[in-house]
């Protein structure tokens, strides 16, 4: 009976150190493994893991741009200038004109904003590198590998041209004051000097453009009207010098009071001879004078026939077409030098116009030769670099903490 409870209080009794089974020690050995409580390496692991990533995202890439900008990056020296573009003259302001001042856009500041986008375009770039300038002074040797043209990941056009003018030139203007300011860059206080002389040269050029085609522009219809009526005025003259040509006379006109007047003249004196001869008829019909003023009258006869029959009622009429022709080609030849008097008058008002309209660069401040190079700003750019890391390292590391959350 003893045996028996003995056998059974060992069946019953359990085991003092129970060995688990193979699949929930594994489980167990996980868990002691990932939980941070029971494992405090997890903590410096993940402390490791934060530094590296800080060294590699930030630390690393800013003493590489330290270590550009103060040991290879070469000394930049800055050219300012600032000058303004005036018209000639601001009286007789036009509507639009009036208008655009009003709302704040005055002829002053469109000059201003077209000489800003000039300096800013591929056409001045052309003007300033007509002899190389700017290309040279950009491949000087002290020019650092990314700062000068061409730089190694660039190659030799003129679009990388241009875009590395852009970066190296700014051209800003003040609303208020139609102030432009002109800012150059370069490797030396002489290039940075001279090359914004080359662009306040190719801001006074392009004026002179703006100005000259103003001129062709404003004065190409009234010099046209003018070249009209002095060729209408040209060949009235050449008809009425054709007329005098063909019937052989200057003033039909003239002509017609000469011939009246002596027409006027032999009738009085024949009138006055046919008075006398009947006097003296009526006293002697035998008189001896009677003979003389017969032939006296005869040959006054004749003189009148002949100057009546060779101009009006002779020649068929011809004479008294030639007067009209020659009234009516007078008429036109006043007409035609009165326009032309006209056109001449309105071309030169277009002129003064265009001379009232025309603009001129006034420098403000000429182009400076710097002393000192206040470029690259070093500091500030590391600065910018490190904050700028720093805030990615942030959000990356806050976006893997957030992973590891969930995942745990």
């Amino acid at each position: 009976m003893t045996k028996i409870i003995n056998a059974g209080s060992k069946l019953t009794k359990p085991d003092e150190n129970p060995k688990p089974p193979a699949l929930f020690e594994n489980a167990a050995t996980q868990i002691l493994k990932y939980n941070p409580i029971r494992n405090p390496n997890f903590e410096i692991k993940k402390t490791l893991s934060a530094s590296r990533l800080f060294a590699i995202l930030v630390l690393l890439p800013t003493l590489i741009t330290a270590f550009y900008m103060y040991a290879i990056a070469a000394d930049q020296y800055r050219s300012e200038a600032m000058f303004v573009i005036k018209a000639a003259d601001k009286q007789n302001i036009s509507g639009i004109g009036a208008l655009l001042q009003q709302t704040g856009l005055s002829t002053s500041f469109s000059n201003s904003s077209a000489v800003v986008e000039y300096l800013k375009s591929r056409d001045a770039l052309r003007a300033i590198d007509k002899d190389g300038e700017y290309k040279s002074s950009m491949t000087v040797d002290s020019a650092d590998i990314l700062a000068r043209y061409p730089s190694p990941l660039s190659r030799d056009n003129f679009e990388n041209l241009y875009s590395h003018y852009l970066t190296k030139t700014k051209v800003l203007i003040n609303p208020t004051t139609d102030i432009i300011e002109l800012r150059v860059n370069a490797f030396t206080a002489e290039s940075a000097q001279n090359l914004a002389l080359k662009m306040m040269g190719a801001a006074r050029s392009f004026i002179s453009q703006l100005n000259a085609s103003l001129q062709t522009d404003a004065l190409a219809t009234a010099k046209s009207s003018v070249l009209r009526a002095e060729e209408n005025l040209i060949t009235v003259q050449q008809r009425l010098s054709a007329l005098r040509s063909t019937r052989e006379i200057i003033d039909p006109t003239i002509q017609v009071k000469g011939d009246a007047e002596i027409t006027l003249a032999l009738t009085e004196q024949l009138l006055n001879l046919d008075l006398r001869i009947a006097a003296l008829k009526d006293q002697a019909e035998a008189a001896p004078q009677l003979k003389t003023l017969n032939t006296q009258r005869k040959i006054l006869k004749q003189n009148l026939d002949a100057q009546k029959s060779s101009r009006v009622i002779g020649d068929d009429g011809k004479f008294v077409s030639t007067i009209d022709s020659f009234s009516r080609l007078k008429l036109e030849q006043e007409f035609a030098a009165k326009a032309l008097s006209a056109a001449r008058a309105s071309y030169e008002t277009a002129r003064l116009d265009t001379i009232r309209q025309q603009v001129y660069l006034v420098s403000v401040v000429e182009p400076n030769k710097p002393d000192d190079s206040l470029y690259p700003e070093r500091f500030s750019i590391v600065m910018t670099v490190f904050a700028i890391l720093l805030g990615i390292f942030t959000i990356s590391w806050l976006f893997l903490a957030n992973l590891r959350e969930h995942a745990e």
